[in-house]
């Protein structure tokens, strides 16, 4: 569906530029709300990083993202907690398999894993972190950080309809650098980790 919708935007002339223009016209506070409600029904949070960036400066956007990533990783422990992983549990049980536990000592490594590593949708994350028995008050602390410094990839692009400067490339630059450290860093701890097992 996306891919449709991809293919028909270029066949009608949509630029970045101009998904970027849209965007940035809508008004800033139907741009939070949606923020912090559309994620929660599975919405991509790449679209609404681009939409946040777009309708703040970088200062505010990262705020605005530190505040709606506070709100989503809370919304979804409770639900984690009290809806999702008693069914899961339970459906385990019915075949005869159990939910895996988190080894003592590794919730930080596992909440840090799946915050950084790229490819998982961002609903499945945040609820894969509420199952697993991690601990809220681990994982906020891991993610917050991350989620926010990753954001500034979409919040800058976001913000590119408003002219690109020295400022706003140096700071998508330092953003993607960050990102690939991070993943070398814990690629090579858990290869170390798992040469020891």
């Amino acid at each position: 569906m996306v891919a449709a919708a991809g293919l028909w935007a270029w066949r009608d002339g949509w630029t970045g530029e101009r998904l970027v223009e849209a965007l940035s016209v809508l008004p800033p506070s139907l741009v939070a709300a949606a923020a912090m409600l559309l994620p929660l029904a599975g919405f991509s949070i790449g679209i609404i990083y681009l939409a946040v960036g777009a309708a703040f400066s970088p200062a505010v956007a990262g705020a605005v993202v530190a505040g709606i990533t506070v709100f989503h990783l809370s919304c979804m422990h409770l639900l984690g907690r009290s809806a999702l992983r008693p069914r899961l549990i339970r459906a385990l049980k019915r075949h005869g398999r159990e939910l895996p536990t988190v080894p003592p000592g590794e919730e930080w490594s596992v909440a840090l894993g799946l915050a950084v590593v790229p490819g998982i949708p961002y609903w499945i994350r945040n609820a894969s972190l509420a199952i697993s028995g991690v601990p809220w008050r681990v994982y906020l602390p891991v993610c917050l950080p991350i989620y926010v410094v990753r954001s500034y990839l979409a919040l800058l692009i976001g913000g590119l309809g408003q002219g690109i400067t020295w400022e706003k490339g140096a700071w998508l630059a330092g953003v993607l650098l960050l990102k690939i450290t991070l993943c070398l860093w814990i690629v090579t701890r858990l290869r170390h980790r798992l040469v020891r097992v």
